[in-house]
């Protein structure tokens, strides 16, 4: 396993928002999920929305051999390292606390790149670090979580303790308006390599009915976790598709921590601040190192190739900006069984996110631009990819961890654009009227609007 994997211990959902021409014909090869109003059991199960299962869409054309031999699992996993070292570089900054999911927020542009294509296709390729892309680096994603469910399933038939010691669910979708046909061959791709079931729902005529109905379908495979990931008003009447990438992480340490060892300790803020935090303790035997820049340990869990990578710096915790997220995966093949006192605090935090000017910051500009084109999944260039969410929660207590987190992208049609503007700066006059009748029902005269 790599050592991204090693380190992906969060649960994870993406989500991509998509509008388009509502003029599209209504697709045949879809289910049909009926709109109902809701009543006093509120809106249906997205279990029972997703027991709808879509018509086997087109054929997807040969796969060419690349050229030259890649490991596909190791095209994924540099995919997930490439977009892990840009990303943190930018959010791993300020004295707040910060979870993210790289692993998410990469799977899902590649479901995005899918329906891209052109330079806009090239454009996902190099920001995800992979010079052959759908031959290689979708087949890699649906074989990483091949190999992490095969340990999970061993897991549960040896495992002698209550329950799972280790879930790692993973679920895909693609919600499409009923005024939009998905192309076949994107279906196909996100269905064989992705297991995103199609789905139909109302979008464009009862958009706040459908994002409920998402939302619905995201808790269930969140364990509630994420259960309100689109707000209201997010999903608007230009919206005509919606993907959805939902990842849940729950893993027992192989080693607990035993409750009676687990007091209250000094703990040292960012800023230099004291504080106070409930601080888990064990004499434990795991990967460790230790330099004059920082200590390193691995914590497993068990039935699982995962493991958490703790890294704590000699001082400041802005010590290891220099080092760099890739510094320090780099060092774990260094790591060596060592018997070591640990300290780990409990924590329990949640982070939210706008990815939009990140991402066009890191390079993915073509695709947040007029000059997009993902008529690979419409066969519609109008549209573009208008914003980039994120959110993400995990919880570390003495039993292990549980996390996840949700990735949301929304294509919207390019708007035209025009020279004139109107910028309300200064004194100015208004009227209420009747446009039928020209009868003025209030005027007003507004010199100061902070002023009642």
């Amino acid at each position: 396993m790599t050592t991204l994997m090693r380190s992906s211990m969060l649960a994870f959902l993406g989500l991509t928002v998509l509008a388009c021409s509502p003029k599209a014909p209504r697709p045949a090869n879809l289910p049909e999920v009926r709109y109902e109003e809701e009543g006093p059991a509120g809106p249906p199960s997205a279990s029972s929305l997703a027991s709808t299962q879509p018509s086997a869409p087109a054929a997807l054309p040969p796969v060419i051999a690349p050229s030259v031999s890649v490991n596909p699992t190791e095209e994924a996993a540099k995919a997930v390292a490439a977009v892990s070292e840009k990303l943190l570089k930018k959010v791993f900054t300020g004295d707040e606390n910060v979870v993210l999911s790289p692993w998410s927020i990469t799977e899902l542009l590649a479901m995005a790149s899918a329906g891209a294509k052109g330079a806009t296709h090239d454009e996902f390729a190099s920001f995800m670090n992979v010079k052959i892309h759908d031959d290689v680096l979708f087949p890699g994603f649906r074989d990483l979580r091949a190999k992490v469910s095969t340990g999970l399933s061993q897991a549960t038939t040896t495992s002698t303790t209550k329950g799972p010691p280790f879930v790692l669910d993973v679920a895909n979708s693609a919600w499409a308006d009923d005024a939009v046909t998905l192309d076949g061959v994107f279906s196909t791709t996100i269905h064989d390599f992705f297991g995103a079931e199609v789905l139909r729902a109302p979008i464009r005529q009862h958009p706040d009915d459908a994002r409920r109905k998402i939302n619905f379908w995201v808790g269930d495979h969140t364990r509630q976790k994420i259960h309100n990931l689109l707000t209201e008003g997010s999903i608007t009447p230009l919206v005509r598709a919606v993907m959805v990438n939902a990842v849940y992480f729950l893993g027992t340490w192989q080693s607990t921590f035993p409750l009676g060892k687990t007091r209250l300790a000094p703990f040292t803020t960012s800023k230099g601040a004291k504080a106070q935090s409930l601080s888990m303790n064990q004499l434990i035997t795991a990967p460790y190192f230790a330099d004059e820049r920082f200590q390193m340990i691995e914590l497993g869990y068990q039935g699982s190739s995962l493991a958490m990578v703790v890294v704590l710096p000699k001082n400041n915790i802005n010590e290891l900006d220099e080092l760099g997220i890739g510094g320090a995966l780099a060092v774990l093949p260094k790591l060596s069984q060592e018997a070591v006192h640990l300290s780990l605090p409990k924590f329990s935090t949640t982070r939210a996110f706008n990815l939009s000017d990140t991402l066009m910051k890191l390079g993915l500009t073509l695709a947040f631009s007029d000059k997009a084109d993902f008529s690979g999944m419409t066969n519609d260039k109008s549209l573009y990819l208008s914003q980039v969410v994120h959110q993400a929660m995990v919880t570390v207590d003495e039993r292990g961890t549980e996390a996840a987190a949700a990735t949301a992208g929304t294509f919207a049609v390019k708007a035209i654009r025009t020279n004139v503007a109107m910028n309300v700066d200064h004194s100015f006059w208004f009227f209420v009227r009747d446009r039928a009748s020209g009868a003025v029902f209030f005027a007003g005269r507004i010199v100061d609007p902070s002023k009642k």
